[in-house]
């Protein structure tokens, strides 16, 4: 059996509290001499991928960036494949400190401006959407890698 890859969560697994555990950085050395792709999951919404890559990597832990995938990172990828979206200005109204604040956590400042620019339009409409219609966004695959 050939292994593909290894996912591999980061707080109880190679760390805790952010200080390695015994093995884990030989661990990762030895998975990186094997060229097995790693992947590290975490449900922390406290630090971006980078700030995460910088904490490990002070720790010893060789990690870039792109091989950890945060709770943020993955609700936007899921975002990201629903094909329509519909929301009505009170909806946007409703989360837009949210996804600016979540926006911001990973760098994504031109999606934060983004939404708060649409919020600050009256009524929180785009200036395409026309009054009693919901807004749509279109997402998914034709989008898909056009991030």
């Amino acid at each position: 059996m050939q292994i593909e890859g290894l996912l591999l969560d980061i707080d109880g697994v190679l760390a805790i509290s952010w200080e390695p555990i015994p093995g884990s950085i030989e661990a990762l050395a030895a998975f990186r001499r094997a060229q097995i792709p790693i992947c590290l999951i975490t449900n922390t919404t406290t630090h971006t991928r980078a700030g995460l890559a910088q904490i490990l990597g002070d720790a010893g832990c060789d990690i870039e960036p792109s091989e950890i995938v945060t709770a943020v990172t993955a609700t936007a990828d899921y975002v990201r494949v629903v094909s329509v979206q519909r929301m009505t200005g009170a909806g946007l109204r409703g989360i837009a400190e949210t996804i600016v604040t979540l926006a911001q956590a990973e760098g994504l400042t031109a999606h934060a401006r983004s939404i708060e620019l649409r919020t600050a339009l009256p009524d929180a409409r785009s200036a395409r959407e026309r009054p009693g219609r919901p807004s749509t966004t279109r997402t998914g695959p034709a989008r898909r890698g056009k991030s």
